[in-house]
């Protein structure tokens, strides 16, 4: 299973790269796509951390368990 998840880290962005060059809406869609997981990942962290502040729980167990998140 690691040697899958090394590889994917070095043959998708190769893919992403050749896609891009060729079929110029790849380049708005791999734009789009990073946009919107910069903005789940905003709504998560935010959602948490105000969880845990609300909550005055401020433990490093607590704000790690930020990263449990099945959407994260």
């Amino acid at each position: 299973m690691k040697v899958l998840i090394a590889a994917g880290i070095v043959v998708v962005p190769f893919f992403m790269i050749i896609i891009e060059r060729f079929w110029y809406k790849g380049r708005f869609l791999f734009n789009a796509l990073a946009y919107a997981a910069f903005v789940i990942f905003g709504f998560i962290a935010s959602g948490a951390i105000h969880t845990i502040l609300r909550d005055q729980e401020v433990f490093m167990t607590s704000i790690h368990g930020i990263l449990l998140n099945k959407w994260f």
